[in-house]
């Protein structure tokens, strides 16, 4: 990701549009961004600013050219992220559901140990399959 500096106007804080505030954005996506942190290494991101920043240059942007201002400050942000090597880890939320037996699954949730709010394990198909599965193989080992 690079940093862009985009003139908007902030009606929301101030209604006078004389007033223009500068805020930085990703060019690509638009979301705003914080300064004072550094970008994290990304292969395809870095492509698409790559390719975004040599259109700015080749249109006429002086700020992207290769002594511009802009684009000295994302090299400089691009070679300290690569100095420092921050981990690229997305914090991911996952809910599991196991179910030893389907009986107990097919309970109410709250005498089967869990709390009342807890949600009720999605239908797989797939897994009643692969349940029936294990059960004929638990029956072929039974009868030997």
């Amino acid at each position: 990701m690079q940093w862009v500096k985009v003139m908007r106007l902030a009606r929301a804080h101030n209604p006078d549009p004389s007033q223009e505030v500068s805020l930085p954005q990703c060019p690509i996506c638009r979301t705003e961004l914080n300064e004072q942190r550094p970008m994290i290494p990304n292969i395809r991101m870095d492509n698409a600013v790559q390719t975004h920043i040599s259109l700015s240059a080749q249109f006429g942007r002086v700020d992207w050219e290769p002594t511009g201002k802009r684009y000295l400050d994302f090299v400089k942000r691009k070679e300290y992220a690569h100095a420092v090597e921050h981990p690229s880890l997305v914090p991911l939320t996952c809910t599991l559901f196991l179910a030893t037996d389907r009986d107990a699954a097919s309970k109410d949730r709250s005498t089967a140990g869990h709390s009342a709010s807890c949600p009720k394990p999605p239908t797989n198909h797939a897994l009643d399959w692969v349940d029936e599965m294990y059960s004929e193989v638990e029956n072929l080992s039974s009868e030997e």
